[in-house]
């Protein structure tokens, strides 16, 4: 298709197709795409996380037969503790930060989400995760 006749082939061919000279096509548009999947998906994470972690814990305060007052039920409430605050710090935080990529493109991510943000939650994520850790290696350790 021809919609300017006989000046520049090639520039004709590239109107066609969609794309004009200076305007390059993202590279990045799947990744983009994916950041905010992934955002998307820990959102939801997150709530379910923190819902089932908090009525987790109030079955715990809220227990009136004190059945769950086992030594080994405080594990289960350490655990449930450090999963509350990973659904309510980190995944919010790296969701926050996929969605700003999303917006802005992988190159542009603000300063601020690249340098404290992220930094902030590889921080809150190790100490839970390590927390989570020890937690199930501790109440392993008692039941055998």
């Amino acid at each position: 298709m021809n919609l300017t006749r006989g000046y520049n082939n090639t520039a004709n061919v590239s109107a066609a197709n969609g794309s004009f000279r200076g305007l390059a096509p993202d590279p990045f548009a799947k990744v983009r795409i994916f950041a905010f999947g992934s955002a998307i998906y820990m959102l939801v994470i997150s709530f379910i996380t923190i819902l089932a972690n908090g009525f987790l814990l109030v079955v715990f305060l809220v227990d009136p037969r004190k059945t769950l007052k086992s030594p080994t039920s405080y594990f289960l409430i350490a655990l449930a503790i450090s999963d509350l605050l990973t659904g309510m710090i980190h995944l919010p935080l790296y969701s926050s930060c996929f969605i700003v990529n999303y917006l802005q493109g992988p190159m542009n991510v603000l300063s601020l989400c690249r340098d404290v943000l992220l930094n902030l939650a590889l921080t809150q994520s190790s100490i839970t995760m390590t927390t989570s850790f020890l937690i199930v290696f501790a109440f392993t350790v008692t039941q055998f």
